[in-house]
């Protein structure tokens, strides 16, 4: 019963979702809807970029994280290219 509720919910966000555009900031590009990934709309259909990944791009966008030349950060999760990228 819960699962047949959640696929419900989830196909009921999916239709109110569907008339917005959203952009990632991973890519740049505008897409209908974020991948589902744990009942979640998490990965970029475009680029493949997580919503960690465009989080910790919206903090470098907005200056939040101030990363100096010469100085240091611990990024636990390298394999994310467009922060890899964004941080060279």
């Amino acid at each position: 019963m819960a699962s047949r509720l959640d696929r419900w919910s989830n196909a009921l966000a999916d239709v109110v979702e569907s008339d917005r555009r959203l952009a990632c900031n991973g890519c740049g590009r505008s897409v209908a809807a974020f991948t589902r990934f744990g009942g979640r709309p998490t990965i970029c259909p475009e680029c493949g970029s997580r919503s960690k990944e465009r989080f910790v791009l919206a903090l470098l966008d907005e200056g939040r994280l101030d990363l100096r030349s010469g100085g240091r950060f611990l990024h636990v999760a390298p394999s994310e290219r467009h922060v890899a990228a964004r941080m060279r």
